[in-house]
C-alpha cells in the first residue's frame, strides 16, 4: 500500500512534468555548449584579418536581424533555416513567420541547442 498522499503520488500529470523538466534541463545544458561554441566562434573571428572579419560579421549580423524580423516572409526564413550560423538559425525558431515543416526539420538540425530549441517551440505550438 502506498503511503503517499494521493496529491503526492505519481501520476500522469506528475509524469508529464517530469518530461518537461528533463526537457529543460536538456536544454539548459545545451544553451551552456552553445554560449561556449559562440564565444569561441567570435574570438576566432577577431584573430582573422580585419577586413575579412568585418565583411563576414556585418553580414551574419543582418542574417540575424533579418531572421528575427516577423514581417520576413516564409520564403525568406526557410533559407535562413539552412544558415551556416546556429545564431541565425536560433532567432528562425522564434519567428512567427515560420512555417511549422521547416520548425519541425530544425527539430532534428545537427546542432543539440537548434534542436532543443525547435523541439520545445513544438511542445508549446500543440
Amino acid at each position: 500500500m502506498n503511503c503517499l498522499p494521493i496529491a503526492l503520488q505519481a501520476g500522469p500529470m506528475e509524469e508529464n512534468l517530469q518530461v518537461e523538466l528533463d526537457l529543460i534541463g536538456e536544454l539548459a545544458g545545451s544553451v551552456i555548449d552553445f554560449a561556449a561554441r559562440l564565444k569561441n566562434s567570435f574570438s576566432h573571428r577577431a584573430s582573422s584579418q580585419q577586413g575579412t572579419t568585418h565583411k563576414i560579421e556585418q553580414s551574419e549580423t543582418e542574417r540575424f536581424r533579418i531572421a528575427q524580423n516577423p514581417d520576413s516572409s516564409a520564403s525568406v526564413l526557410r533559407k535562413l533555416s539552412h544558415d551556416p550560423s546556429a545564431a541565425v538559425r536560433s532567432q528562425v525558431i522564434f519567428n512567427p513567420s515560420l512555417d511549422v515543416e521547416d520548425l519541425k526539420r530544425l527539430a532534428h538540425d545537427s546542432d543539440a541547442f537548434i534542436r532543443s530549441q525547435a523541439r520545445t517551440q513544438l511542445l508549446m505550438a500543440a
